[in-house]
Parts: C-alpha cells; structure tokens; sequence
C-alpha cells in the first residue's frame, strides 16, 4: 500500500538515492501512520443484509451483536465509526417565504455546523433562488441551494424501472384531486422525499430536526424507531443510498396508493404507517451472518432502524420539555450516541422562545454557526 507524505519535504541531498531511502524508513514508521478518528459511541442497529453471505477471510472492520427486544430483528451490527462524513443534505419546504422562521434557520446552522463542507438543497414549490433568509448562507459561501421541482420531472428524471410508466401516469393524473386534500402538503412531501432519496441518495431532514452530532458514514440506509417499543418507525431523518431497494419499495407502494382514492385523514399514511409496514416485512424476511461478521461486499445492509434516543430522544408528546422544562429536571439526550432532536412542530410552533437552562436553549446556542437569532427567556410569565 503506498502511503502519502503528509507533509511537504523541504530539505533536497546531494544524492537521490539518500533522499529516495529516507522516505521508504520514514513513510513506513508508525510516527507516519494515519491517526485513527475519534471514537463515536456505536449505535445498536437493527438490520436486513441484502445478502447472506459474509467474509471468510479476515476483516479489519469488527462487529459484534448485542441484546435487543422482541420487536427489533434477530441481530444487531455493532458497525465502527468512520472519519467519511455525509456530505448530501435535504430539507423540504412547502410554505411562502415570510413563514421562514428562525428555528429553521437554525436547523439548517446545525447542519453546517457539524458539516461544513455539506451540500443542503432545499426542495420546493414556492421559495426564490435568492432574496430570503437562506441568502445568508450563500452569503457566507456555505454551499446551499433553493431547487423548484414538479412531481412530473421526477417521475421522468432517469430510469426507473421498478415503477411503469402506466403506474407513473396514473400517479400524475390523480394529482390535481389531491392536492384539495388538506392534508396533501404533509402527504406530498412524504411521497417527495422517497423520489429524492432514490434518485440522489443522502440524508433527508424534516425543519424541525435540528443536529447536535456529525452523522459518520456508518449510518448509511437508516430510519429511526420513534417510540421505546421499537413498533414503529418514522421518516423524520432518513439515511440512504440512491437506489435503495427498501426506498423503492416504499416509493412504488405510495403512488399506488395515491393513484386511487384514499382515506385522506389518515395523516400518516404515506409516512410512519407506510415506513413501519415496510420495515417490518424487511425485518421478518432478514438473512444475516449468524455470526455478524461483515459480509464480503463492505457491509452495507439495505435498511436499519436506530433506537428512539439516536433521532427522537422526546418521542412524540413530550418534546415542550425540551423548551421549558430545565434540563437538571428532564434530559432524555445521550451523549456520545444522540445525533439529532426532533423539535416536531406541530406540537411546539407556539414556543418562539427557550428558557435559559433548558436542553433547547442549550441546542440552539451549541449547534450554530451565525449564533444570532437567540430567543433565550430567564422567566415565563404565567
């Protein structure tokens, strides 16, 4: 294996040869060899193998399988942490450009603060390429762009061959009675995101997620379990190679379900109800090594699910803890494997403030890179 000089040699000999024999010794010392990146905590991760097959021969990357519930799969990757980082993000945005608020700016922040040298699209319908707050980020030359898409251009944007193009057509032609539906803003992005995953790959983030970690490149072809049952899985942070075939999956079945008349009020049809369907007939058809060694193709496995604590440590109902509730009484974040918080508007777009000693307002002043727009309070009034 020839190694790189990591540094520029300064000093010339007389002799060539000298000089030649001197990097040989010097190259192959340990005081040359790469330093290893810090240890991350390892995440337990719950897995199908897009094959059964493993490694005979020896492999520098370690596994091992550790406990888990009856609802997570038969075995757990216990997968090293490695210094390649994700550098492919995406956010959706549905809404006019006055409603771009601060706690968006700075999920965005925490994306740039934890990977500098990313690239965020932001998908949407209805922002300009430039005259919004986003402007400050470019500004700053930080790499993020504004991208307009049509349901339609995706569809017909490079083959696909697991859907047709009868099952595309019918998808597009239910499209305008859709869109009445006053759910449709939730179900479109939904469906929006696995299109985006499966022709780009990355890392897909919904506004309100905001990152108090660097996602390492481990963490390829992940949902997060949102509950401590492990029974359900959300689409809130997604992690996946382009072509993914659990992607597909879930992607062929929404606009089937889409091209028909549906219950419209289900608001988690195309998102937890559909993710959780799937990821349970992946997890009950799973063919693993029995001993967890990596398997011969660089381990990678086509979908795992992460505990609660990695992506949605406030699950569901108690994320205002996280804006009032000081963080001596209640902090759910584990340090060295939470990755991210869930902010989940829905519940929490009355707080335009955090209160000081709360997680929240530790969050947002931790995770920036502009550090304005604090909203910190030191009492509530009753």
């Amino acid at each position: 294996m020839t190694r790189r000089i990591p540094y520029v040699v300064k000093f010339f000999f007389p002799a060539s040869a000298l000089f030649i024999a001197l990097v040989n010794i010097w190259s192959s010392t340990s005081l040359l060899k790469p330093v290893p990146p810090p240890h991350h905590d390892p995440i337990a991760m719950t897995t199908r193998s897009s094959s059964s097959s493993s490694s005979s021969s020896s492999t520098a990357e370690t596994t091992s399988s550790m406990a888990m519930t009856k609802q997570q799969s038969k075995m757990t990757i216990e997968k090293p942490h490695t210094s390649s980082l994700h550098h492919l993000f995406h956010f959706i945005f549905t809404t006019s450009p006055e409603t771009i608020n601060w706690r968006f700016i700075k999920a965005i922040e925490a994306v740039f603060f934890h990977h500098p040298k990313s690239k965020v699209i932001i998908h949407t319908q209805t922002l300009p390429s430039q005259g919004t707050l986003l402007d400050k980020f470019q500004q700053a030359n930080y790499h993020l762009s504004v991208q307009n898409y049509s349901f339609q251009e995706l569809l017909n944007n490079g083959p696909m061959t697991f859907i047709n193009d009868t099952e595309k057509q019918s998808f597009l032609n239910n499209l305008l009675d859709n869109q009445k539906n006053k759910y449709w803003y939730s179900h479109s992005t939904d469906i929006l995101r696995l299109l985006i995953l499966e022709q780009n790959g990355g890392i897909y983030l919904d506004t309100d997620i905001h990152l108090i970690s660097t996602i390492p490149k481990d963490y390829t072809n992940i949902l997060g379990f949102q509950g401590r049952g492990n029974d359900k899985v959300n689409g809130a942070v997604m992690i996946f190679d382009k072509h993914n075939p659990f992607i597909q999956a879930c992607l062929k079945d929404a606009l089937s379900i889409a091209s028909k008349p549906y219950d419209k009020r289900l608001w988690e049809i195309f998102g937890p109800q559909l993710l959780t369907r799937h990821w349970n007939d992946w997890k009950n058809e799973m063919s693993l090594p029995s001993n967890g060694e990596s398997r011969a193709d660089g381990g990678n496995y086509i979908v795992q699910a992460v505990p609660m604590h990695v992506f949605y440590p406030y699950g569901i109902y108690k994320t205002k803890q996280c804006f009032i509730t000081p963080k001596e009484e209640y902090n759910p974040i584990k340090q060295g494997s939470t990755i991210a918080v869930h902010l989940n508007t829905g519940i929490t777009h009355e707080y335009n403030y955090t209160l000081n000693g709360t997680v929240c307002d530790d969050l947002f002043k931790n995770n920036c890179i502009f550090c304005d727009f604090q909203h910190t309070v030191y009492k509530v009034n009753v």
